[in-house]
């Protein structure tokens, strides 16, 4: 994100961003065919149904949350350089808020669901006696 690296300011990437490269071929498909709206994936519907619902809302959590953000952190190591390319994976997409997980992570998570779940099933059977 050259943003960051100018600003000096240490912004990471939201859960719920777009991939650059699908929003680019969306952008690029709606000049070919103008329509109304398109959505790229689940978030951006999300975001703006519920901006549609609750605008003051959205716009005031929306704008504190940047606010602290924006506080500036003087430990990031960037000279604001913005000719100097990011390194990968970086170039495009950035470092995320979240860590990425691993695929060890999504069995145990996947696993604690199907339990849950199981668990669910079997109270519910239970109590129709």
């Amino acid at each position: 994100m050259h943003s960051a690296k100018y600003s000096g300011l240490d912004f990471k990437i939201p859960p719920t961003a777009s991939d650059p490269k699908k929003l680019a071929a969306a952008m690029v498909e709606m000049a070919k065919n103008p329509r109304k709206s398109k959505f790229t994936d689940w978030s951006s519907l999300f975001m703006r149904t519920a901006y549609g619902l609750f605008p003051k809302t959205v716009i005031n959590s929306t704008s504190a949350a940047l606010r602290l953000l924006m506080k500036e952190d003087n430990n990031t190591d960037t000279d604001g350089n913005v000719l100097t390319q990011s390194k990968n994976p970086m170039r495009i997409y950035g470092e995320t808020i979240l860590p990425v997980q691993s695929k060890k992570t999504k069995k145990i998570m996947l696993a604690g669901l199907l339990g849950a779940a199981a668990l669910v099933i079997i109270s519910k059977s239970g109590k129709k006696k």
